[in-house]
């Protein structure tokens, strides 16, 4: 192998902000130098402390988050895991000093906290109290509520207005509108899914899938309709349309509408009928059959497929930008309740989630909304391959995906359930041994009222079978808002026996990258504290330049501002933004904001201001070998742009790369001439 001659640099090659590199390859070793001095030492990480008295809080991270008055009195063992929160009061007791009631995380409450029986719990539990065991610094009383982000009002934390979120959004923020996709319109759960599935008042049937695009920003893509893939009949037009009275009021669609639909078949929804002893109601449900809305998501034909609405296409017609597949559907029942019949939503063959990704999204697992109850039959979210399965409390590491159920009430049938169960005031024994849901629930429940008990968080889940000697187990958080709505009967009676109750917190809900979809947040709203919507930003620099930090906050007006550097006031720094001109290295460091109002302050996380003296390169740890050729590191300004160049006599340059510092560079080709030179160029 021939090996190249010395090369001498030349010290005004660092100008414009770039360096040579030269190098002598002997037959022993690769010899280097660089012709600049060293950069200023990069800034290490620096750790963030930051206060979340006001910031949004994801309502599944908690193991129990009630609204109304949490009661527990289970007659068994049992254990809380997971934080608990109560925006009224909590009554709890265990069964016994052999049987007690145990709390593994911390457990605090708006209102007050007791081991006795709620005084509106008719039940015979006045032999129990106590047998409660907290974890160390737990309970705490009288500590603030947290709420859905409704307003400051006090009338936005009632119940009705909470219940109303599942509720179809009012005119004002109607589906389909610009004022569906603010803010505002945002809380109503109908606004954010994407799919909108509901039927014809009268019949129950006509069933209508509309898919929702709100991030299109363009009125025709707001809404599609869903093209039916199985046998329908219907009558077409082009012109401009509605569709009318599928959801209580109109939505206006102007592209690809179809009028006079009748007979409308999906192959995922359909009709079912059953009858619910608790309810002592006949049930018309809006069945949707979860396997098969896999196969129809999964389906890439681009006239029924659901593959379709997940493309990502140039033109407006059925393209998404949303940046992950359909994973959220809204389900409203238009079937009116009666004293014998009940409108809800039943979810079938849910044992395996949507896999989905439509070739470049992740499966993001699936949330289901809708104001009224939500009935799941057989085992819900427990594989994500069919192979391997999550049965057991604590199992949903690996084999589960995100979910959540949003409702009225839910029920927990059996696969075996029978629809028409005749005779009697209670259905048959479930087949199988254990059942599972793996699935947040944000629900309602028909509280304690002095005549009847609430049934408290060990009835969480509804029951109506013969459980007797089966486990029913359920991982993922007990989230109950307000007293229901539809299904109002009081629990007890003799329309089912109870389970092995295997009831826990999936923690899995701890990382935000597994949180379900449509999880809402809480607040606290109590004292109405300044909280950060938007941290001010780190930033890297050039000695000369200017620098402008921002924040955001939202809290009780007016707020005032006072920036730091280094945990000092800064004079005159009293606005939402800081701007600094010609800055040099003494102006490097952590900049800080405190945000005050009359009910308190919040501080900001360290924005860290890097400043270096050049946008120059620093080039080390050359290295050659036959296998990898010439090699050698680029560390300029972190994140700043470079381009490596070569050249085999300093006056011709050619650029071999691009990239952003830190980076190594490798020349797989440096044998091929008898001499070569390389530099570094900053690329603004």
């Amino acid at each position: 192998m021939r090996f190249k001659s010395a090369v001498l640099g030349l010290a005004f090659l660092q100008r414009c902000g770039w360096l040579p590199f030269f190098f002598y390859k002997s037959k022993r070793m690769p010899i280097f130098c660089l012709m600049a001095g060293l950069l200023p030492a990069l800034l290490g990480p620096t750790a963030v402390a930051q206060s979340s008295a006001n910031l949004p809080i994801p309502i599944f991270q908690f193991g129990i988050f009630y609204n109304l008055d949490l009661e527990i009195n289970p007659g068994f063992p049992f254990t809380v895991s997971g934080r608990v929160h109560c925006n009224t009061n909590i009554y709890c007791t265990g069964n016994s000093p052999g049987s007690p009631l145990i709390f593994s995380g911390s457990v605090d409450a708006a209102g007050t906290v007791s081991t006795n029986p709620s005084p509106l719990d008719p039940q015979n539990y006045g032999y129990r109290s106590g047998h409660v065991v907290f974890p160390a610094g737990s309970p705490m009383a009288h500590c603030d509520t947290l709420n859905l982000p409704l307003g400051i009002s006090a009338t936005n934390y009632t119940y009705a207005a909470i219940e109303g979120l599942l509720k179809m959004p009012p005119t004002v923020y109607a589906l389909g509108t610009s004022a569906a996709y603010t803010t505002n319109g945002q809380r109503y759960f109908a606004n954010t899914t994407d799919l909108i599935i509901t039927n014809d008042a009268a019949t129950g049937t006509n069933i209508t899938v509309l898919y929702q695009n709100q991030y299109k920003g363009v009125g025709p893509s707001w809404l599609f309709r869903v093209a039916p893939d199985a046998t329908n009949s219907c009558s077409t037009t082009n012109s401009y349309t509605y569709i009318t009275n599928y959801i209580t009021h109109i939505v206006t669609i102007t592209t690809n509408k179809i009028v006079g639909y009748t007979n409308i078949f999906y192959s995922f929804v359909t009709n079912a009928t059953f009858y619910d002893y608790r309810e002592t109601n006949t049930v018309r449900a809006l069945q949707i059959d979860v396997g098969r809305l896999d196969a129809w998501l999964s389906n890439t034909n681009l006239t029924t497929g659901g593959w379709q609405y997940e493309l990502m296409n140039a033109d407006s017609s059925h393209s998404t930008d949303k940046g992950h597949v359909i994973n959220s559907i809204y389900v409203y029942n238009n079937i009116v309740p009666t004293v014998s019949q009940l409108p809800a939503v039943r979810l079938v063959n849910g044992a395996q989630l949507p896999t989905n990704t439509c070739g470049f999204y992740l499966a993001s697992g699936l949330g289901i909304a809708t104001a009224q109850p939500i009935y799941v039959e057989g085992n819900y979210n427990v594989t994500t391959d069919g192979v391997h399965f999550a049965y057991s409390l604590g199992s949903t590491t690996n084999n589960t995906l995100p979910a959540c159920l949003i409702g009225d009430a839910v029920t927990l049938l059996s696969s075996n359930f029978v629809d028409n169960a005749a005779g009697g005031t209670e259905n048959p024994a479930p087949s199988q041994t254990i059942i599972t849901l793996n699935a947040a629930c944000f629900e309602g429940i028909v509280p304690s009222n002095g005549s009847a008990y609430s049934g408290g968080l060990e009835n969480f889940l509804r029951l109506l079978e013969n459980w007797s000697g089966k486990t029913v187990t359920y991982n993922g958080s007990f989230v109950v808002m307000f007293p229901s709505a539809y299904a109002t009967n009081h629990w007890g009676g003799s329309y089912y026996r109870a389970p092995t109750r295997c009831w826990g917190f999936d923690v899995n809900f701890l990382d935000v990258s597994k949180l379900p979809p449509l999880t809402p947040g809480v607040v606290d709203n109590t004292t109405n504290h300044p909280a950060i919507t938007t941290q001010p930003q780190s930033q890297i620099v050039v000695q000369g330049s200017n620098v402008t930090f921002n924040v955001t906050a939202v809290g009780f007006s007016p707020l005032s501002y006072q920036w730091k550097f280094n945990g000092t006031n800064m004079p005159a720094a009293t606005n939402t933004s800081l701007t600094l001109t010609n800055v040099n290295t003494n102006n490097a460091g952590n900049y800080t904001v405190v945000i005050t109002n009359l009910y308190g302050s919040v501080t900001s996380s360290n924005a860290v201001l890097a400043v270096y003296a050049t946008a120059a390169a620093m080039l080390n740890g050359c290295s050659f070998s036959c296998v990898n050729g010439f090699q050698f590191q680029v560390s300029g300004v972190p994140g700043f742009i470079y381009a490596v160049q070569e050249s085999t006599n300093l006056t011709d340059w050619v650029s071999l790369i691009t990239n952003t510092s830190p980076f190594i560079f490798m020349d797989a080709n440096a044998t091929n001439s008898p001499q070569q030179f390389y530099r570094t160029l900053h690329v603004p």
